[in-house]
């Protein structure tokens, strides 16, 4: 029955590879991953990404290692892939066992075999030989075999009819195959005799019973088998880490640790070929200084700075863009600021219309007595200062002082301009609601 396994399972991972070898191509956080070679227990991916500095398309290139857990490897071998790896690890851990995958339970169901020197208490006899002590069959056949052929090695043996027997006194023929080097292999008879087993119990369980091995304690076994360099083991790790590929295409969250990974690792380079060639290379010549004959001038002409620095470009990049999309944001908050004054002012209009025309129902109002109150002026005054600019980069190159930072002036503009006004407004007009004896039911 192993051995059929053993089959099935290589079947499995003929088939696995075979699957395997297709080119498979996955976008995860903007980064597009190619296949993953195995590395061990790990799946080590390679990524690129298009990024445009200056106009210019340039391509990004970085490494991510995968390393899936035993629950993850557990999923694998549950749906069948990696089978000959299962199978090994299984032996490995149980020895050589009757075993079945339960993949509805995440666990291999196996049977262990009773111990064969030992009397099964559900058995009403055992064995003898010559009127010795009461022992299983194996023993008694094997004693007869060592003492009348000594020498000989036993490769195999058989009592067909010793299942039937339930009684005491009833001797039964076996038949061995024994081997000796140099002789031909011989046939010999063994005839064990049965005797009353003095320990028989009939309510007693067969030894032999069903025992379960969870399915991540295999896997654990598989990972430390594809550690080593098994490569049948690496087959299921490798199918692991591109399932955790392929969830972390559709959740976020999955996708940003290897993301990061890709990104800590990443080179930059122009997309053309030839560009990117050249990227590090200075034309220089030097000729004879005349005003001096023992010096030589030199003249270097660099290449293009985003060719051979693309980080500090890509950086840059994100800065200079950075204020037209607050540009655009405050386009945006502009119009919605034009929106909210129009809509405060119709409803000013409607509120003192609602509050100062005639009602047509009974009199309903109410002396109050005037108070002289002492009018005070009220202001509201927002912040006059605005944040210092906030430096990403300040240096110098060749001599020359090289700085980028972000200043806030623009949104500060923004605030003093259209956001204060609007404040005062909806203040003034709240106020003029409650001093009018307004009430809005909601």
């Amino acid at each position: 029955m192993a051995n059929n396994k053993s089959f099935i399972a290589l079947i499995f991972v003929l088939c696995f590879n075979l699957i395997s070898t297709n080119i498979y191509a996955a976008n995860v956080g903007g980064w597009t991953l190619g296949g993953g070679v195995a590395q061990g227990a790990s799946t080590v991916y390679e990524g690129t990404k298009k990024v445009v500095i200056d106009g210019v398309d340039y391509i990004k290139k970085g490494t991510a290692k995968i390393t899936p857990p035993a629950s993850g490897v557990a999923k694998v071998l549950a749906r069948g892939a990696a089978g000959y790896a299962l199978s090994v690890a299984v032996e490995q851990l149980l020895g050589s066992v009757d075993w079945v995958l339960d993949p509805a339970n995440n666990q291999i169901v196996y049977t262990k075999p009773q111990d064969p020197t030992k009397v099964p208490p559900d058995s009403p006899v055992c064995w003898t030989w010559n009127g010795g002590t009461c022992e299983s069959l194996d023993s008694v056949v094997r004693k007869i075999l060592n003492t009348n052929m000594a020498g000989w090695t036993i490769q195999s043996y058989s009592c067909p009819t010793a299942s039937s027997v339930k009684t005491p006194g009833v001797r039964i023929k076996c038949t061995a195959v024994l081997t000796y080097p140099g002789y031909p292999n011989r046939n010999y008879e063994a005839n064990p005799l049965s005797v009353a087993n003095p320990n028989y119990d009939p309510n007693a369980e067969p030894e032999e019973e069903q025992k379960t091995l969870p399915l991540e304690v295999v896997a654990q076994k598989v990972i430390s088998n594809a550690e080593s360099g098994d490569t049948n083991a690496q087959a299921a790790t490798t199918a692991a880490a591109a399932d955790i590929v392929a969830e972390a295409e559709k959740d976020d969250a999955k996708a940003r640790p290897i993301a990061q990974q890709l990104e800590a690792s990443a080179q930059t380079k122009p997309a053309d070929e030839a560009a990117a060639e050249k990227a590090n290379e200075a034309q220089g010549q030097s000729k004879p200084n005349t005003q001096n004959p023992e010096a030589m001038d030199l003249s270097l002409e660099f290449p293009v700075f985003c060719g051979w620095a693309p980080l500090v470009c890509e950086a840059a990049q994100v800065v200079i863009s950075f204020p037209q999309t607050l540009t655009n944001w405050w386009e945006t908050g502009k119009s919605k600021a034009e929106e909210w004054a129009l809509s405060i002012s119709e409803a000013w209009t409607a509120a003192k219309e609602w509050a100062t025309k005639e009602k047509d129902s009974e009199d309903t109002e109410v002396d109050v007595e005037q108070l002289d109150l002492e009018a005070e002026s009220v202001d509201i005054n927002l912040a006059s200062g605005c944040p210092a600019p906030v430096v990403f980069i300040d240096s110098d190159f060749y001599g020359q002082p090289f700085k980028i930072e972000f200043s806030f002036d623009g949104f500060c503009s923004i605030l003093s301009d259209w956001v204060r006004p609007i404040l005062i407004s909806l203040g003034a007009f709240i106020a003029a609601l409650i001093l009018g004896g307004v009430k809005v039911n909601e």
